[in-house]
């Protein structure tokens, strides 16, 4: 799920949750003949995110920019950042 707020014209903030299961990966897998250890992911992971949007030209042509923050929790950990511009024609 995603939420998403207005705080102006021109800026928006997000809140999102989400959650996943992996029930039972099995992989195979070789390079140049050697084996490689398939990955053990079996099992829960949470997720929760938080970020910021500004539309300079807003719902017209031109830059935006995001800037968020997720992490994980559960079988998976960990945070990541993002950044991310993009240009509207």
């Amino acid at each position: 799920m995603k939420w998403t707020r207005a705080i102006n014209k021109k800026t928006r903030t997000y809140l999102g949750a989400a959650w996943e299961h992996e029930y039972d990966s099995k992989a195979n897998a070789r390079i140049y003949g050697y084996r490689l250890d398939a990955p053990k992911l079996k099992g829960d992971t949470g997720m929760a995110e938080i970020g910021l949007t500004v539309t300079p030209a807003a719902n017209k042509a031109g830059w935006a920019v995001d800037l968020g923050v997720q992490g994980h929790g559960g079988r998976r950990e960990g945070i990541t950042g993002s950044l991310r511009a993009r240009y509207r024609f």
